[in-house]
């Protein structure tokens, strides 16, 4: 599995972060390829941020997280709305990856439609077709996960080719960096981390 994130800067180990911060591609100009039409450059740009978004879902839930049953950081972030620094504090490591990752998720849809990006505030009300909501049955957890999966996959499809040109590309320039660190890095650890992350991605170092 490939991870393509931006780190936060204050992060000492980005290699084994256990919480990526999604600042990913909405901090970065989207890569584009000539061979293929604007329009297909933006929906392989979309489509590759919304399965960085699901591969940190995946992550979650194999770790316990499930957000049907947040209850405690959801009554925390209804008290303290847009006090990020606050938020940092008094919610978990895994609520805060879920919402930012969902926030990017759910940018990459509205942006695919009307060309603009979401509002914070408008998550909720974007989210509710693909996202659970608290006490969500399995049922209708599924059944929206089941609906994310084929909207990626309709976004994925419309690219054509310009999604594998620009993930090569993306896939490409992180490995490049990740060699650049393990040759500059003085940290015995970190470097192994790094030879680690290119054994299993099958990716010569």
């Amino acid at each position: 599995m490939e991870i393509d994130f931006e780190f936060d800067e204050e992060q000492q180990d980005p290699v084994a972060l256990p919480t990526p911060i999604l600042k990913i591609a909405e901090k970065k100009e989207a890569l584009t390829d000539q061979e293929f039409k604007a329009e297909q450059n933006d929906k392989a740009n979309y489509a590759i941020a919304m399965e960085r978004a699901e591969e940190v879902f995946t992550r979650l839930e194999g770790e316990g997280f499930r957000p049907e049953a947040a209850y405690l950081d959801a009554v925390v972030a209804a008290l303290i709305p847009g006090e990020p620094s606050i938020e940092k504090l008094a919610l978990s490591d895994n609520y805060v990856a879920y919402e930012a990752a969902k926030l990017l998720w759910l940018n990459q849809v509205v942006r695919d439609v009307t060309g603009a990006q979401i509002a914070a505030g408008e998550v909720d009300r974007e989210g509710v077709a693909f996202f659970p909501s608290l006490f969500d049955p399995p049922e209708s957890v599924a059944n929206k996960r089941k609906a994310r999966r084929e909207r990626l996959l309709a976004i994925k499809e419309a690219a054509g080719g310009a999604y594998d040109a620009i993930k090569q590309e993306q896939n490409s320039q992180l490995y490049n960096a990740l060699r650049e660190r393990h040759k500059a890095s003085t940290s015995e650890a970190e470097k192994k981390r790094i030879e680690d992350k290119f054994k299993r991605a099958g990716v010569k170092l």
